[in-house]
């Protein structure tokens, strides 16, 4: 079987266990059980253990995001340039969201063990990966400066939605979508003020360094 098949097929098994067992070899191995692989076979597909089944979790959720918006088709009818970009970007961080609600408790248990201050790095890169999917899947393809504007803005929207949305008890994540509608607008409102400004490049790094920030404090916390 070929490699990514064999890993989706593992972590699609493995993810109705995964809030009762964590990532890891016992998740694993019953998902090697489900799907009638081997446990060598399948500790194989994911050598990085844990970690690694959590950055095919984010990955999955990138690829299964474009293909719904690919089949859902365009967002269209806005009145002007910004909320276009608003309801695109939107409509595409919706739809991570609704594909990863029958496991938020396996985000949940993702978010506990990225929050590690050993896993920093593999968390900014997971958050920066998604953020690029969501990008160019709303068709914010750029290569020039905006394209660094974009995504260190759109980070900050994705974390805090996706934050928002694990603890929202609204009817159908009705708040979430709202939170998301607000925060997109008011990001890519000044991601066009800085894209025509052409500088202040470096606050597109903002939610990263805030991130690692956080994690510092925490590391001194617990020293």
């Amino acid at each position: 079987m070929e490699t990514t098949a064999l890993r989706d097929e593992l972590l699609e098994a493995a993810l109705p266990n995964v809030p009762f067992d964590g990532w890891g070899q016992k998740s694993l191995g019953y998902a090697a059980e489900t799907v009638g692989v081997d446990p060598v076979t399948a500790e194989s597909a994911f050598p990085g253990g844990a970690l690694d089944m959590v950055a095919h979790f984010s990955d999955w959720a990138d690829r299964q995001m474009a293909a719904a918006i690919v089949n859902g088709g365009d967002n269209q009818g806005a009145d002007d340039q910004l909320s276009d970009d608003a309801s695109r970007f939107s409509a595409v961080l919706r739809a991570r969201l609704e594909i990863l609600q029958p496991h938020k408790d396996a985000v949940r248990r993702s978010l506990a063990l990225l929050a590690m201050p050993t896993n920093a790095a593999l968390s900014t890169r997971l958050l920066y990966r998604a953020v690029d999917a969501i990008c160019h899947v709303a068709g914010g393809g750029q290569t020039d400066f905006t394209f660094y504007i974009r995504r260190g803005l759109l980070a900050g929207v994705a974390a805090g939605a996706t934050l928002y949305w694990l603890n929202d008890k609204s009817d159908d994540n009705e708040d979430t979508w709202s939170f998301i509608d607000r925060r997109m607008r008011s990001a890519l409102a000044l991601d066009h003020r800085l894209a025509g400004a052409g500088s202040l490049g470096r606050l597109a790094e903002a939610p990263f360094r805030l991130l690692a920030g956080l994690r510092n404090r925490r590391r001194a916390a617990d020293v």
